[in-house]
């Protein structure tokens, strides 16, 4: 009797829950439990991108003044071994020069050549809409061919100058030269360089301008570093991929949008500085290797052929642009910090170059069989740094403002400036 009357009552009270209104006031209140979840979630993500938004806005006020001192501390040197390498300007200036370089060089899309420097005017970096960097003695724009020998100078970031002021370029350093010293008309260059590219970005550019109208009377090329550390496609591929192939996906605009919230970037920029800290630094007690070609890694030297062997078709094809339009051409191979500079002096060596580490044994393999069959306009400038004993970068891979001046009296001795006037 106790079974089943212990059997009933729960019978009795399984029915009084399936009542409607029992079964309503569980819904409510499942409603409010979701309900009152996502609410917190929504706003605490809200905060999260208000707090991202507001920390980034409050960094780049405060940014310049901060921006040696943090350039400084990421290579693990001390700020007075960077101003070194500025002996001119104070640590507020540094900040002001890299705070332009890097943070203010979003680039802009551009078609063909995919991107350029965003044109900008600022203290020490300054970019004209035409597509060059402002150097010292600027020519006009479009330039004036009936008062100068017009000569434009295509390369990478190490040609436009990063980390180094306009007067400070290569370019600049030629201009000053060559610029005026000829007999005849005078000289003006215009520096084209560009973040990332190599030879085959440039050989666009250059027909583009061409096809403007805009014909110069010489063009040189300075490459090397970009051509190893992008062997099969130019910098930044993915967005442009993704725009023609991923662009009509829910997922892959999903993902795109909430990649560019504040808070994802925040994120990011957190694990990226975490990572950045565990990561094992090199020392004072363990100073750097004196040549970068002892470097460990796979020697791909398949890959390194087609390098090279891109570097001498797009090589070939502006030869004959150049001849069709009645210009000179000179191509420079530019010195590098991974082959053959002692960098027991390198202050920003941090044990790897990363991807650009290729062209350690890719420089070797141009100068031990190939540069020799480039011809009478090929320039091998890589040796010039060999048993200099002073710091020639100011970052990983971009030159101070003296070794500027050395590659530029480089190319200054074999510029032939008779044969295109």
């Amino acid at each position: 009797m106790n079974v089943m009357a212990s059997h009933q009552k729960r019978l009795n009270v399984l029915r009084q829950s399936m009542t409607p209104s029992v079964f309503a006031a569980r819904i409510r209140h499942t409603y409010v439990v979701v309900a009152t979840i996502v609410l917190t979630t929504a706003v605490l993500f809200a905060g999260l991108n208000v707090f991202a938004v507001a920390y980034f806005a409050f960094r780049e006020k405060f940014r310049p003044g901060n921006t040696a001192v943090a350039h400084a501390r990421n290579y693990g040197i001390s700020i007075e071994a960077l101003s070194s390498l500025y002996p001119d300007l104070t640590a507020r200036d540094i900040g002001d020069l890299l705070q332009e370089t890097w943070t203010d060089n979003a680039m802009v899309y551009e078609p063909f050549t995919l991107f350029k420097e965003r044109p900008r005017r600022g203290k020490y970096v300054n970019v004209h809409p035409g597509g060059f960097r402002f150097s010292s003695m600027q020519g006009p724009w479009p330039p004036d061919r009936s008062r100068y020998v017009t000569v434009f100078v295509f390369g990478g970031s190490t040609t436009f100058g990063y980390g180094v002021r306009d007067e400070e370029t290569v370019v600049s350093h030629l201009q000053r030269l060559v610029g005026d010293q000829q007999d005849s008309k005078p000289v003006r260059f215009y520096n084209f360089g560009r973040g990332f590219y190599f030879l085959s970005q440039e050989r666009i550019l250059l027909q583009q301008l061409l096809s403007a109208g805009v014909v110069p009377d010489a063009a040189i090329f300075i490459d090397g570093l970009n051509d190893f550390a992008y062997t099969t496609e130019p910098a930044g591929p993915g967005r442009f991929r993704e725009a023609v192939e991923g662009g009509r996906s829910v997922r892959s605009n999903l993902r795109s949008a909430l990649q560019r919230l504040p808070a994802a970037t925040l994120a990011s920029r957190a694990v990226e500085k975490i990572g950045r800290f565990l990561a094992p630094r090199v020392t004072e007690v363990e100073p750097a290797p004196a040549a970068a070609n002892s470097e460990t890694l796979p020697l791909d030297d398949v890959l390194i052929q087609s390098v090279i062997t891109r570097y001498v078709q797009d090589k070939k094809l502006i030869e004959a642009v150049a001849v069709a339009h009645g210009m000179s051409v000179l191509f420079v191979w530019q010195p590098v910090p991974m082959y053959n500079y002692d960098l027991r002096y390198h202050l920003f060596y941090g044990g790897s170059f990363g991807r650009a580490a290729l062209a350690g044994p890719g420089y070797a393999a141009m100068s031990n069989s190939k540069r020799e069959a480039m011809g009478s306009n090929f320039l091998w400038c890589a040796d010039i740094q060999v048993g200099v004993g002073e710091t020639l970068y100011v970052d990983p891979e971009h030159y101070s403002p003296a070794m500027n001046g050395r590659l530029a009296e480089c190319i200054a001795k074999e510029l032939k400036i008779g044969d295109v006037e």
